[in-house]
C-alpha cells in the first residue's frame, strides 16, 4: 500500500513540475513577444541617430542591411512592385542583402524635436531610417516642389508621427549635405 502511495506522490510531483515548467516557458514566450516590437523600434531609432550623426560629420552615404527593421506592410508593397514590373512573371520580390543610402541632408523641425535623414530615394529601405524625396520631384535647392515621403511610426516621437503638433509659423528646415538651409 505504501508503495502505491509513494508512486502516486512521485507522479503528482512530476506533473506539478511539468506544469510549473510549462508556465515558466509560456510566461517568457509572452514577455518575448510583447518586447520584440519595442526593442526592434528602439534599435531602428538608434540606427537612424547614427545615420544622422554620420551625415552631420560629412558622410552622406551609408550602407545598411535590407533585412533589418522591416516595417509592417512592406512585404505587400514589395509584391505589388514586383507585379508592376513586366519582367517579373517568375521573379520574386527581393532586395539585395545590402543597400547604399545616399542622403541629401537632414529634415529638422525643432518644434517637435525632429531630425531625420533625407535620402535621395523614397524606397522601402530608406524610409525605414528617415524620409525620402519622391522620384521625379525637385531636389532641395532646385526649382519646383520637393515631395518628401516618410512613415508615421506607432511609438511617440519617431519619424513623422508628431506632425499634427505643428502650428502655423513652425519652421521646417532641410539642411543639405552642403550646409545649405531651405
Amino acid at each position: 500500500m505504501e508503495n502505491r502511495q509513494a508512486k502516486k506522490d512521485k507522479r503528482s510531483r512530476m506533473i506539478g513540475r511539468v506544469f510549473v515548467l510549462m508556465t515558466v516557458i509560456v510566461f517568457f514566450l509572452g514577455v518575448t513577444l510583447l518586447a520584440y516590437e519595442p526593442v526592434k523600434e528602439s534599435m531602428r531609432a538608434q540606427k537612424t541617430q547614427t545615420i544622422v550623426e554620420k551625415i552631420e560629420a560629412g558622410q552622406p552615404s551609408v550602407r545598411v542591411r535590407t533585412d533589418e527593421f522591416a516595417i509592417e506592410g512592406e512585404s505587400a508593397r514589395l509584391e505589388e512592385a514586383a507585379n508592376e514590373r513586366e519582367d517579373s512573371a517568375d521573379e520574386e520580390a527581393t532586395l539585395p542583402q545590402e543597400l547604399e543610402l545616399n542622403a541629401l541632408g537632414l529634415i529638422v523641425i525643432d518644434a517637435i524635436d525632429l531630425k531625420l535623414p533625407l535620402f535621395d530615394d523614397a524606397g522601402i529601405v530608406p524610409l525605414r531610417y528617415g524620409a525620402g524625396v519622391l522620384e521625379g520631384s525637385a531636389r532641395p535647392g532646385e526649382n519646383g516642389a520637393v515631395v518628401v515621403l516618410g512613415h508615421r511610426m506607432r511609438q511617440y516621437g519617431h519619424m513623422f508621427n508628431r506632425l499634427d503638433e505643428l502650428t502655423e509659423g513652425d519652421c521646417v528646415e532641410i539642411v543639405t549635405t552642403n550646409n545649405d538651409v531651405y
